[in-house]
């Protein structure tokens, strides 16, 4: 090695540039095994993790499966996590991930009954309702401190509501919900009624922000028979 770098001309262009290039090649590399290598540390069990997202249920894969789809379960966990920061004790600490264990559930028609405990904690009984375009309506018990707060819920809120009741039309335009973009499609008989439908969609969600989330589609009257409402 040492002969070689002996040998080399470092006066010359073509040896500063062969240098520079074997130094980024290196540090390429270098940079690159930092990226795949794992990035393990040590801990005390005193790190601060962040809750985040909805609860996680444990023994929950076959319950998965009674909802329709993942828009209404995670409904669910939102509902649940959202409950166990308010009626229990330990998840009231936002430092912890809430874990909700299902023991059993019964389902009767769109019905759910739902019977578990949040983990190391308070037990709780759930009944779903499965409502339209993904929505759910919840009841959520505490069965260990009684504690209820069905109208806080997110799953029972007037815009959850409004957006069960969809489809719904008159003479002049039909309101659709977009399970994609979470939002609503106005389609036009005539347009003139375009304000009229969003004064619709805003007082029957009681959520003035439902404009930013509404398109608009003129429609001509002749298509209307073509449209399925089911």
């Amino acid at each position: 090695m040492r002969s070689i770098m002996n040998g080399l001309d470092f006066s010359n262009n073509k040896t500063q540039k062969l240098i520079i290039a074997v130094v980024i090649i290196i540090l390429f590399i270098f940079g690159l095994a930092l990226l795949v290598k794992p990035r393990t540390q040590p801990t005390n069990g005193n790190e601060y993790f962040p809750a985040y997202g909805p609860a996680i249920l444990k023994n929950s894969g076959d319950l998965y499966s009674s909802f329709d789809g993942y828009a209404q379960f995670n409904l669910l966990r939102e509902d649940i996590n959202l409950f166990g920061r308010k009626t229990t004790e330990r998840f009231s600490n936002e430092k912890i991930q809430v874990m909700f264990v299902v023991s059993s559930y019964e389902i009767n028609g769109n019905e759910i009954r739902i019977s578990g405990e949040y983990e190391d904690s308070d037990k709780a009984e759930i009944i779903a309702e499965k409502k339209p375009n993904s929505r759910i309506k919840l009841s959520i018990k505490n069965k260990s401190n009684g504690k209820e707060i069905d109208n806080e819920l997110t799953s029972n809120s007037k815009e959850n509501d409004f957006i069960s009741s969809l489809p719904t039309s008159n003479e002049f335009y039909l309101i659709e919900y977009d399970k994609d973009s979470d939002g609503y499609i106005i389609k036009l008989y005539n347009p003139t009624y375009g304000e009229e439908a969003i004064d619709y969609i805003v007082k029957g969600s009681g959520n003035t922000n439902a404009i930013d989330r509404t398109k608009i589609v003129p429609l001509e009257n002749t298509f209307r028979d073509r449209i399925n409402l089911q």
